[in-house]
């Protein structure tokens, strides 16, 4: 089977805009969101006013000035999907140990309190 990209080179605007996504999905103060029906990504950074929508191969940046739409060659596509994916699964994990280290009461605790509430 042919790479479909096999040939074509990346715009200036596909290379900005994957760097722009990359900077902002990296920011701790991103907020990324990913819907699991539409397969949509999505990068809200409040400090910088820029919001990112991820969707087959198009990528927007908007914020209240300007609003970009860039679509991606198959290779980039993948290749910014999975920086996004890595990030989110980065702070997946971080949330399930501060999850987990919080862990203070023993079961037989919870089922007290419950118990105690009702």
């Amino acid at each position: 089977m042919a790479n479909p990209d096999f040939g074509l080179e990346r715009s200036t605007h596909e290379i900005e805009c994957i760097s722009i996504c990359k900077k902002l999905i990296k920011m701790d103060d991103s907020i990324l969101l990913m819907a699991p029906l539409t397969e949509k990504r999505y990068v809200k950074n409040e400090s910088k006013g820029i919001h990112i929508i991820m969707e087959k191969y198009n990528v927007h940046i908007i914020n209240h000035i300007y609003s970009y739409s860039i679509t991606l060659t198959d290779r980039s596509w993948a290749k910014l999907l999975d920086f996004y994916n890595q990030e989110i699964e980065k702070r997946r994990n971080q949330f399930e140990f501060e999850i987990r280290s919080n862990i203070k009461h023993s079961l037989k605790n919870i089922l007290h309190d419950i118990e105690e509430k009702i």
